[in-house]
């Protein structure tokens, strides 16, 4: 599948799910779609490191994945001949921003494709087009991490880091 570089339209839908915490159903959907990306993306590591096509590193995460997308094609599956019950506050997964922060991690993996296609087609990494793509899925993680609140990032960066804050960027 070809892309040409595109701007990715953020999404200003509000409703009454948004705010609310996955389902068991949707986690499970998710986990099986996160395992097939893993999979897909160490098979991309290997073949810009020049393993073999057929080396055990990219076959073996290829069946990982294709086993994920068979997992979620039954679930679909499942959900299309009966809807999943209505989960009660036991059956939820993480938290509120759950949902937001999926969603921002698919725009910052969806962009970054489109960089990677850019390389394929022979794109030079400091062409415009390419960085571009960069930038913005830099961007889009930014707005990953500002969805996290403010308290609880900063303990979070104390325990990883030891200290309050990131260390400096120099770009």
């Amino acid at each position: 599948m070809t892309t040409d570089i595109v701007e990715v339209e953020e999404s200003t839908e509000t409703g009454p799910n948004r705010d609310v915490p996955l389902s068991d159903h949707e986690a499970q959907a998710l986990r099986h779609l996160a395992v097939a990306l893993g999979g897909i993306t160490t098979t991309i590591r290997s073949v810009a490191y020049k393993h073999a096509l057929n080396s055990s590193h990219a076959m073996q995460s290829l069946e990982e994945t294709e086993d994920a997308l068979t997992d979620y094609d039954t679930l679909a599956r499942a959900a299309g001949r009966k809807q999943p019950k209505a989960a009660g506050d036991d059956d939820r997964k993480g938290d509120a921003l759950a949902r937001e922060a999926a969603a921002q991690v698919s725009r910052v993996v969806e962009t970054l494709s489109f960089a990677l296609e850019q390389t394929a087609k022979g794109v030079p990494v400091a062409s415009t087009d390419y960085v571009r793509q960069v930038v913005m899925a830099d961007s889009q993680l930014t707005e990953l991490i500002r969805l996290i609140p403010e308290a609880e990032y900063t303990a979070a960066l104390k325990q990883i880091w030891g200290r309050d804050a990131l260390p400096v960027r120099l770009r």
